[in-house]
């Protein structure tokens, strides 16, 4: 009878062990599972960064093309406005020439006109 218990007693103990055994396995293969899951995630971040360093280097090389577009834009605005300036100069003085010209001419005609009285 405490032969019988014992060998009861130790094939409960072996079904024990080889539930925990199969427990262990499991997690085992859980882990291994999670750790094939995290380098897949790991990866995937490096890929994403990779992808956001080269987005941000085009980004920056397009915010540089505008601000060269913009000092561009805006050395022709100047010089535009420069030639403006100078146009109107010539505009004016022009004018005053023509103006002049039109006052000798006009005494020039008076005097012909009282000179042929």
């Amino acid at each position: 009878e405490v032969e019988e218990r014992l060998g009861r007693r130790l094939e409960l103990l072996r079904e024990r062990l080889e539930v925990l055994a199969q427990g262990e396995a499991r997690q085992d293969e859980c882990l291994s599972d999670f750790q094939a899951k995290l380098a897949a995630e790991a990866e995937q971040v490096q890929c994403l960064k990779s992808e956001a360093r080269l987005q941000h280097a085009e980004l920056q090389a397009a915010w540089r093309r505008a601000e060269q577009s913009a000092s561009e834009a805006q050395r022709i605005t100047e010089q535009g406005a420069e030639s403006m300036e100078a146009l109107q100069a010539r505009i004016v003085a022009l004018s005053e020439g023509l103006g002049m010209e039109v006052k000798f001419r006009q005494e020039s005609v008076t005097q012909v006109v009282s000179e042929c009285r």
